[in-house]
């Protein structure tokens, strides 16, 4: 019997060190990604709000970045692209919260809300950001 309990004891060891690896190495990542998007905006504006962000959608921008707020535009920079995303603050037709995925159908929500941003050209962006609603009241 306690060759039992020391087996399972060091599964939970294992696991317990594999998920700390691994959130660790998530948020280096992150951080990297987000510095990264920092330095391909350049200096931020006094009147220029941003945060480490992730882009959920379209598809084919998908990834960490930051997401900046300027009294003009919206621009998001991702860590793995010298590419900026950028809207003209005029140009947004909407900007709520939403745990719809859209590439998921219709059974398909994400685990928490995120930043849907719509332009009057038709394009949608989604952003995961910490706050929502700041993002929400600061766009609208």
């Amino acid at each position: 019997m306690t060759v039992v309990v020391w087996i399972l004891a060091a599964i939970l060891l294992v696991m317990a060190v594999a998920a700390l690896a691994g959130y660790i190495v998530s948020r280096t990542v992150v951080r990297a990604s987000a510095a990264q998007g920092d330095v391909v905006l350049g200096p931020a504006g006094p009147d220029d709000h941003q945060e480490s962000a992730a882009l959920l959608f379209p598809a084919e921008g998908k990834g960490f970045g930051m997401l900046r707020a300027s009294p003009g535009e919206l621009l998001f920079a991702s860590g793995h692209a010298e590419q900026v995303i950028r809207i003209d603050r005029s140009q947004i037709k909407s900007v709520g919260p939403t745990q719809d995925d859209p590439e998921g159908g219709i059974e398909k929500t994400l685990k928490r809300p995120a930043l849907a941003v719509t332009t009057e050209g038709g394009g949608a962006f989604l952003f995961a950001v910490t706050d929502v609603p700041s993002w929400v009241a600061r766009l609208t």
